[in-house]
């Protein structure tokens, strides 16, 4: 069940979906665990606040080898078609662009 795989006081945060427009989640056992729900849209998201996730998540990367799953490499002549590929699914991983 969902609540027991996140830690007290503990976060879920969502940043994509193709799934369920209106999904349902357990209310009452996640608000019992105090559990925060934290929405994401990118385009949305302040400037500052995307630079300073951008220079974490390159820190991260850069501390420790970390597996990380390429799903295709598109040149940036071709960036059109890497957001066909991710909008398609189907493919786990990251799409990357090339440039």
């Amino acid at each position: 069940m969902l609540p027991d795989i996140v830690a007290l006081n503990g976060t879920i945060a969502s940043y994509a979906s193709r799934g369920d427009a209106t999904p349902k989640f357990p209310f009452y056992p996640l608000m019992r665990r105090n559990v925060g729900i934290r929405l994401v849209l990118l385009p949305t998201a302040p400037h500052d606040a995307r630079k300073r996730a951008q220079t974490d998540i390159v820190r991260w990367l850069d501390e420790a080898p970390r597996f990380h799953r390429v799903a295709a490499v598109f040149p940036l002549s071709e960036t059109v078609a890497a957001h066909e590929a991710v909008e398609a699914g189907g493919e786990r991983g990251t799409v990357v662009v090339a440039i």
